[in-house]
């Protein structure tokens, strides 16, 4: 077998050593510099996008917050607006009954 043969063993290794350093060549001048650009281009992108996404995260949660802010407002007007009108209807009630109540101490006392 020529494989084997102690002659060929030279040239094995020599032809060995040409397609190693040759491929190591081709790798270290053109593909490994393109594979890192194009891992650097995806790391900025990444992070262009990640922040994007932080932004308009942000962006809701304030929105969301806002939203929240004005409801609360609104139901406390809603409720400072029934409070009034309770209050006002109870005094008028208030009213109504001592007036009515002065009437029939007013009606029970003979002036002279």
């Amino acid at each position: 077998m020529p494989q084997l043969d102690k002659y060929t063993y030279s040239s094995q290794i020599f032809w060995c050593l040409v397609t190693f350093f040759t491929i190591y060549g081709v790798l270290i001048k053109e593909i490994l510099p393109n594979i890192a650009k194009i891992l650097k281009i995806r790391k900025r992108l990444f992070n262009t996008y990640q922040d994007t996404l932080l932004q308009f995260k942000k962006e809701k949660s304030e929105n969301d917050l806002n939203n929240k802010y004005i409801k609360l407002i609104s139901n406390s007007k809603e409720s400072l607006e029934h409070v009034i009108k309770s209050y006002d209807i109870y005094t008028e009630n208030v009213n109504n009954y001592t007036l009515s109540v002065l009437l029939k101490i007013l009606q029970t006392i003979k002036l002279p």
